[in-house]
């Protein structure tokens, strides 16, 4: 008699199977390299042992440009990214399932259930110059047209805009 834990459910049952591996594999619970069992694979089944199957997750991951996906046991969107060695610096920006956070919001907030794609902004300084003011910021939005919006600025049809509007906003 044995208990199998499995995706937040619970079964007793019996199994003439002699270890973890050749009871899931009975049951016909795959496993992946990312995947989690306690007590391990190869450990003999005793009487009233119970065996914990953790599935990791996919979550899709996009960073610097480059979208991939990834399969993780982790919950929180901070330690998924140090799982895949993405540190963040002060001002980037993280969009978690679309919604973004700060570095500093992403570490409080508690994550009862794993996010779906996480997409890391990355801030840059930019120096814009309206005129004869000239202002250094950091913005974590994707083109000059957004960062400009972001500042408030009001455009005219006669502006001129260099570099243009379209313009992927990088630092410098």
């Amino acid at each position: 008699a044995v208990t199998l834990e499995l995706g937040g459910e619970t079964w007793d049952f019996y199994t003439s199977a002699d270890t973890v591996a050749e009871l899931l594999i009975a049951e016909g619970i795959p496993l992946e390299a990312e995947d989690a069992v306690q007590p391990p694979s190869d450990t003999r089944l005793e009487e009233g042992m119970t065996v914990r199957v953790d599935k990791a997750r996919t979550v899709y991951l996009d960073v610097d440009g480059e979208t991939q996906s990834v399969r993780t046991l982790a919950t929180a969107p901070d330690a998924i990214l140090r799982e895949q060695g993405v540190t963040l610096e002060p001002y980037d920006v993280v969009l978690v399932d679309g919604t973004a956070y700060s570095a500093d919001q992403l570490a409080a907030a508690k994550w009862d259930a794993p996010p779906l794609t996480l997409a890391v902004q990355r801030s840059a300084e930019v120096v814009v110059q309206d005129g004869a003011e000239e202002r250094l910021i950091v913005t974590t939005t994707l083109t000059v047209a957004q960062a400009l919006d972001a500042l408030g600025l009001t455009l005219y049809v006669g502006d001129l805009i260099t570099p243009p509007p379209e313009t992927p906003v990088h630092d410098g």
